[in-house]
């Protein structure tokens, strides 16, 4: 099994968008664009859910936790070209 790629993305209404994040990390999505968006459309939507006090800090936290786990299951290094 290949080796995971390491990250950080900072999520919230103040944070960099995130392909910008993962683009100054040498990394990109391998998801086709319309995942792209769809996890883009979450990852705003479980922050604004907090804002508004729909979600709970731990839900947000949990939300959080799988968008990332979502993430680091679909990167690649910028150099490797998609086939």
């Amino acid at each position: 099994m290949a080796d995971k790629l390491q990250f950080t993305l900072n999520m919230g209404g103040l944070a960099r968008p995130v392909p910008e994040q993962l683009k100054a990390q040498g990394l990109r999505l391998t998801l086709d664009p319309r995942a792209t968006d769809l996890l883009l459309d979450d990852i705003h939507d479980v922050s604004r859910l907090y804002v508004r006090g729909v979600l709970t800090e731990s839900e947000t936290q949990k939300a959080r936790k799988r968008i990332m786990k979502t993430v680091g299951n679909n990167l690649a290094p910028i150099s490797e070209e998609r086939y």
